[in-house]
């Protein structure tokens, strides 16, 4: 609390201390910005992301159709489009 205390009154009553917390504080944030995101970001990738994708493909459901013996990736729709398919298309 002290230390608090201390640096809030020099930021207040001098401009280039003030400046140099400023400066420092926005290095200190930075910093634990860019280790934080890493963190974070790799717990989510190896506690949901690739559980999720190794049980997808442990199924093995080719939806990219990958593995068929065709020659063409298109599939045939006879669908009858109406006024009312294009009103809301999302």
């Amino acid at each position: 609390m002290w230390t608090s205390l201390i640096i809030g009154l020099l930021g207040l009553f001098s401009t280039f201390a003030a400046e140099w917390i400023t400066w420092a504080w926005g290095r200190l944030v930075a910093a634990i910005g860019y280790i934080n995101s890493r963190v974070i970001l790799g717990i989510i990738f190896a506690f949901i992301l690739f559980p999720i994708a190794l049980l997808y493909r442990l199924r093995n459901k080719d939806t990219l159709r990958l593995k068929k013996q065709s020659n063409t990736a298109f599939t045939e729709k006879n669908h009858l489009y109406t006024k009312k398919d294009l009103e809301n298309p999302w």
